[in-house]
């Protein structure tokens, strides 16, 4: 337990009003978007969960935070809107958790140099609605960008969203960033430097604020078509995004029908809906529409209200069929365009007997995020627990695919060993504790696994297999004292403080 000492500390850094150890939020800022997770597994997990949060106002205080948490040891876990579901912001060894969504101000747009500058806690939906009133549009983001901030963004990588596969990841319009630093210290990076801290998920230091090219916004169109069967549906979506879309994305059969029962829609099901958004003048629009009707020839076509319906729709990002679970498993991975098609094909494997959809989003270099969401119901505890093995089978299945988890966080830190040469992983491990030599900063996450893959792979065959008995298993594991799990944890992983 934090001591009293340390709280009473904080409260003279943030204010007494911008601190709190209250039982709820401490429940509340001790999960994220998955958090329906059970209590029995997160414990299994040694997680000891907020201690104190506080929302500081201005990169001077989280300073401050830092240097004293340096100097006395104490875990930071940075969050934002906390609307990543990979464990990211959980706070695994307790302390204190840093809610930057007090950092809300956009401080300046310049239209003569094109680039915009903003706090790291406002959301992006603000800046994109900013930047098209000035007559600009915003490169990658994210489409949880209704509630998504920057810094989350920024820290997560930005590497899937709206905006890829025109403009490319956020770090290429990332022009500087103001960060905190383990020790406290604030430096201010230029377009080179900042990629340490594109994608680091909070454990190189704390992004307060960011400078970003905008550009010129000289008009869209919006498409959205239904097309069968799954496999020309994908034929079509490699075309098209040849063209290099602003916006596209696709949802199968499956997440569609979710949608529609949800929201008591009547939209047309097909087994691909692709949904398109172009940017360019009068005369490049026109071009781009005829090679659009050439390529989607013979297929269903929404009007373009539809269409530009389903563009506002844009931040769905799952949330709206969540109830009919009531609870949602889900998880993301990168695979190339190429291997959409069989990626579909063994999803269908995978998830057969189970209700569940998938909805794309545009990567970069020529790469497809799915987003594969199955409907699950926590209060069945047998039921959750199968459905969880999931997470394990798509794994292996991006894998297969030469793909990749999309994102690291807490649940896919195993796979690290996967994506990087050895020397490359001893490379990011050195650059993580040349940051942060005390290991305060998101500790047990990305490079670090909590737990090793052989048990992962082990327990999530249990979980397909006897789920029953994996949740008694569970519910003895959470009986026990929590430092007697983090003791075996400590054993064998790596990730443990």
């Amino acid at each position: 337990m934090l001591e009293q000492r340390h709280i009473d500390n904080l409260k003279e850094i943030v204010g007494e009003k911008w601190l709190s150890t209250d039982e709820f939020d401490l429940l509340c800022y001790s999960r994220d978007l998955a958090s329906s997770i059970p209590d029995d597994l997160l414990k299994s997990y040694g997680m000891i969960g907020a201690e104190v949060v506080v929302l500081p106002q201005d990169a001077g205080q989280i300073s401050r935070i830092l240097a004293y948490a340096n100097r006395h040891d104490i875990a930071i876990t940075t969050r934002g809107a906390g609307s990543w579901a990979l464990g990211g912001t959980l706070p695994m060894e307790g302390g204190i958790v840093i809610d930057t969504t007090k950092l809300d101000k956009i401080l300046e747009f310049n239209t003569d140099d094109e680039y915009i500058r903003v706090q790291a806690g406002v959301e992006w939906k603000r800046v994109v609605d900013m930047a098209q009133k000035k007559g600009f549009v915003v490169g990658a983001n994210p489409s949880s960008g209704a509630s998504a901030t920057i810094g989350g963004y920024i820290a997560t990588g930005g590497g899937a969203g709206i905006g890829l596969t025109e403009y490319g990841s956020v770090g290429n319009q990332v022009l500087s960033l103001k960060v905190v630093l383990a020790d406290g210290r604030i430096v201010e990076t230029d377009p080179w430097s900042s990629h340490y801290f594109v994608g680091n998920e909070g454990t190189l230091g704390i992004v307060t604020e960011a400078i970003l090219k905008v550009f010129p916004f000289p008009g869209r169109k919006h498409y959205l078509f239904g097309v069968d069967p799954m496999e020309k549906g994908v034929e079509l979506l490699v075309k098209v995004t040849a063209m290099r879309p602003y916006y596209v994305s696709f949802l199968n059969r499956g997440l569609l029908s979710m949608i529609n029962e949800a929201k008591g829609h009547h939209t047309k099901e097909s087994d691909i809906t692709i949904s398109l958004a172009f940017n360019g003048t009068e005369k490049q629009l026109a071009k781009i529409d005829k090679q659009v009707e050439e390529i989607f020839a013979g297929c269903h076509k929404f009007d373009e209200e539809e269409a530009k319906e389903e563009w506002k729709e844009r931040y769905r990002i799952g949330l709206a069929f969540k109830k009919l679970g009531p609870s949602l498993m889900a998880q993301d991975f990168r695979v190339p365009l190429g291997s959409v098609k069989e990626t579909l094909q063994e999803l269908e494997l995978i998830c057969e007997g189970d209700r569940w959809g998938a909805e794309s989003l545009g990567g970069e270099n020529d790469s497809v995020i799915l987003a594969v969401m199955i409907l699950a119901d926590e209060r069945d505890s047998a039921d959750y627990i199968r459905k969880f093995s999931y997470a394990g089978d798509l794994g292996a299945l991006a894998k297969k695919m030469n793909g990749a988890p999309f994102g690291l966080g807490l649940h896919n830190a195993i796979h690290l060993d996967d994506l990087y040469e050895p020397k490359a992983v001893a490379q990011l491990k050195k650059i993580r504790k040349h940051f942060d030599p005390v290991n305060i900063l998101n500790p047990s996450k990305t490079t670090q696994a909590r737990i090793p893959q052989e048990f992962i792979n082990l327990s999530m065959m249990f979980m397909r297999g006897i789920p029953e008995v994996v949740g008694l298993g569970l519910k003895f594991a959470a009986a026990l004292p929590i430092e007697l799990t983090r003791f075996g944890l400590r054993i064998i992983g790596d990730g443990i403080k």
